[in-house]
C-alpha cells in the first residue's frame, strides 16, 4: 500500500506542476524521512521515492536558485535525498537518481559538481541494464550540450575520449532512443571542438571508415596500412591504391566498425564542414597559412586530401547506404572548395589535384549492377562537379 501511495503521490506532483508548489516542503520532509528509515531491500519503495523527488524538482524549477532561508533548506533536503537514492545498488533506482541529477543541473547548475558525477555516468554506459544505459546517455547528452569542452577534458584518458567510447557503443546498441542520444553526444562535442582542431576529428572519422583502428599498436604507420590494403587480393587501379593508402597518421580507436557506424562517421565529417563554415580561413589556403602563423590554428583546407579521402572511401564501399553518404560528403567538398585557388599555380584551384580520385569514386556508380538511387545521387555529384568548372577535361 505504501508503494502505491508513493506512486500516486509522484504522479500527482508530476501532473500538478506549479499547482503542487504549496505541498513541496511537506512532501520533501516525508521523502527524507522515508529514505532514512526504509531498508535498501525495499527496492520498489526507493524507485517510487526517486520518481517523487524528480517530480518535486521539476515543480520547484528555477526557484532552486533563489537565495532565501527556506529555499536553502529545501535545496539541502533535495541534495540529501538525491545522495541517498544515488547510492542504492539497484539500476532502476540509479536511473531515477540520474533523472533527479538532470533536473538539478538544468535548474541549479551550481549545485552539481560535474567532476563528481560525470565519471559515474561514463561507467553507467557499460551497465548491463538498458534503462540505466539509456538514462546515463541522455544525461551525458545534456551535459555535453551545456559544457562540451569540460566534459570532453574530464573523460580524456590514454589518448582516447568520450567520442571513442560512443562510437564503439553504436556498434552494439540497438535501442533507437539510446543510439540517438549517443549520436547527439558526438555532435555536441564535435560542434564545439572541431572548429579549433578539425584534423583530429577527420582522422577519427577516417579511422572508422577504413577500419584501420582495430589495433592498440599506435606506432603502426600508414605504410603498414598501405601494405595491408595492397595485399588484400582486391584489384584496384593506381589512383585508388595511392589514395586509400593515406598520407597522414590514423587515429586508433580500437573498434571494429559496422556499416551503420561508418555511415555515422561520414555524417560527422559533413558536420565538421558545417561547423567550420563561418571561418573563411578553413576554405582559403593562403588565408589559412597566414592565420596559422599568427595563432597556430588548424584549418580544413590544409587537409583537403583527407576530406576527399573520407568521401572516396565511403563512396566506393559495398553498402548502398554508405555509398550515398559518401557521395553527399563528396558533393559538400566540391561545393565548399571549388573556388579555392592553388597558391602554387595561378589560375588553378586546389581540387584539380584530386580529379583522378573524384573520377575513380564516381565511375563505379554507372555500372549496370548499381541500384538506381545510388546512380541518381552520383549524377547529382557529377552535376556539381561539372558545374564547378574545376574539371578541365574535354
Amino acid at each position: 500500500e505504501q508503494v502505491w501511495a508513493l506512486h500516486a503521490l509522484g504522479l500527482i506532483a508530476d501532473s500538478g506542476g506549479p499547482l503542487f508548489r504549496n505541498h513541496v516542503d511537506s512532501t520533501l520532509s516525508l521523502l527524507l524521512s522515508l529514505l532514512i528509515n526504509t531498508p535498501r531491500v525495499h527496492t520498489q519503495m526507493y524507485r517510487c521515492l526517486g520518481n517523487c523527488l524528480s517530480a518535486l524538482l521539476t515543480t520547484l524549477g528555477p526557484e532552486l536558485q533563489i537565495m532565501t532561508k527556506s529555499m536553502s533548506s529545501m535545496r539541502e533536503t533535495c541534495l540529501t535525498c538525491y545522495a541517498i537514492i544515488q547510492g542504492h545498488p539497484d539500476s532502476v533506482v540509479q536511473s531515477a537518481a540520474i533523472s533527479c541529477l538532470q533536473q538539478l543541473q538544468l535548474f541549479a547548475p551550481s549545485l552539481v559538481s560535474l567532476e563528481g558525477v560525470v565519471p559515474d555516468l561514463y561507467l553507467s554506459l557499460n551497465s548491463s541494464h538498458l534503462l540505466l544505459r539509456r538514462t546515463a546517455a541522455n544525461c551525458l547528452r545534456q551535459f555535453s550540450q551545456q559544457e562540451p569542452r569540460r566534459i570532453w577534458e574530464m573523460l580524456w584518458k590514454d589518448g582516447k575520449g568520450l567520442e571513442h567510447t560512443v562510437l564503439s557503443k553504436l556498434d552494439i546498441e540497438t535501442d533507437e532512443k539510446l543510439r540517438f542520444d549517443l549520436k547527439e553526444i558526438v555532435f555536441s562535442l564535435l560542434s564545439s571542438l572541431a572548429p579549433n582542431d578539425p584534423m583530429k576529428w577527420l582522422l577519427l572519422c577516417n579511422g572508422v571508415l577504413s577500419a584501420t583502428a582495430q589495433t592498440d599498436d599506435i606506432s603502426k604507420d600508414t605504410e603498414d596500412i598501405g601494405q595491408t590494403e595492397g595485399t588484400s587480393g582486391v584489384e584496384v587501379d593506381e589512383d585508388m591504391k595511392s589514395f586509400t593508402s593515406g598520407e597522414e597518421k590514423q587515429v586508433h580507436t580500437n573498434i571494429t566498425p559496422r556499416w551503420p557506424t561508418k555511415v555515422f562517421a561520414v555524417e560527422c565529417s559533413r558536420k565538421i564542414y558545417k561547423v567550420c563554415e563561418n571561418n573563411p580561413a578553413h576554405f582559403d589556403l593562403m588565408l589559412a597559412q597566414k592565420t596559422q602563423q599568427q595563432d597556430g590554428g588548424d584549418y580544413l583546407v590544409m587537409h583537403l586530401s583527407e576530406l576527399v579521402r573520407t568521401s572516396f572511401i565511403a563512396a566506393t564501399a559495398s553498402v548502398d547506404q554508405l555509398k550515398l553518404a559518401g557521395y553527399k560528403a563528396l558533393q559538400d567538398v566540391i561545393e565548399l572548395f571549388a573556388g579555392t585557388p592553388d597558391p602554387d599555380y595561378p589560375q588553378h584551384v586546389l581540387l584539380e589535384q584530386y580529379q583522378a580520385q573524384i573520377g575513380a569514386a564516381l565511375r563505379p556508380a554507372f555500372t549496370s549492377d548499381t541500384p538506381p538511387h545510388v546512380t541518381a545521387m552520383a549524377c547529382q555529384v557529377c552535376s556539381e562537379w561539372l558545374g564547378s568548372g574545376v574539371s578541365r577535361d574535354p
